[in-house]
């Protein structure tokens, strides 16, 4: 598929999804949110959807992990970060208490 046929999976989202992309550690972005990326990481048991600081040394802020399978793609899409806090549908939540809206601070977040 080209770029330029790529859209969107959800309207009206809070999230700016992109074109998929894999790094070199197997990590999926999505897309960007408040500051952070929004990604997949495929564990040894389970995956887990994350907000993590974009760039080089960026790490996850926050994760959740759902059973393999694409449950953790699935509930990215179905997430309003700016009304929800969390995901729906998780196993486990690493640090967890994430609030609904919460954004990067303010100094975490790249320049454009």
């Amino acid at each position: 598929m080209k770029k330029s046929e790529w859209k969107a999976p959800v309207e009206g989202s809070p999230i700016r999804w992109v074109t998929p992309s894999v790094d070199d550690y197997g990590v999926t972005t999505l897309g960007y949110y408040g500051g952070w990326s929004v990604q997949i990481a495929a564990m040894i048991f389970n995956d887990r959807l994350l907000l993590s600081e974009p760039g080089p040394c960026g790490g996850p802020c926050y994760g959740w992990c759902y059973d393999k399978g694409g449950a953790a793609h699935l509930a990215a899409l179905a997430w309003n970060p700016d009304l929800e806090g969390e995901p729906a549908g998780y196993k486990a939540a690493k640090p967890g208490g994430r609030q609904p809206g919460e954004r990067a601070p303010w100094w975490k977040v790249p320049m454009a």
